[in-house]
């Protein structure tokens, strides 16, 4: 799923927009915010509950920070959260993956076919068709 940035290169003074937050140990959390300015390549972007702003770039949506974690403007937070249930899944799979890279012989239950049908899918995931 290709992220559609399009939003940023259009967003407007009041326009509502989610700002994606990380802590410290990288957990991830969604706020709402509303733009306060926008300039040819940043906007300001501030939340509901606080007056402090924060530059965010038109064309990544990537916070301006020096340091630290850098948040992300998102269009909403169904999108976010359509984002983060894939990530998770990958997630999952990248694990279940790794947790039986040990395997030296197929499982009995799955047939050659299976297999090969596993090789196909994974070739075709990672050539980018």
């Amino acid at each position: 799923m290709e992220i559609n940035m399009d939003f940023l290169r259009v967003l407007k003074k009041g326009d509502e927009v989610i700002i994606v937050e990380s802590d410290y140990k990288g957990r991830k959390s969604a706020k709402k915010g509303h733009v306060v300015s926008r300039g040819s390549k940043w906007v300001t972007v501030a939340t509901f509950k606080t007056s402090y702003q924060r530059k965010f770039s038109i064309e990544t949506g990537v916070e301006n920070v020096d340091s630290g974690y850098r948040d992300t403007l998102w269009e909403s937070e169904e999108i976010w959260n359509a984002h983060k249930e894939r990530e998770d899944a990958w997630d999952e799979f990248r694990a279940a993956l790794f947790k039986h890279r040990s395997t030296s012989s197929a499982p009995k239950n799955l047939t050659t076919e299976k297999i090969r049908e596993l090789i196909e899918i994974t070739n075709q995931i990672f050539s980018g068709e």
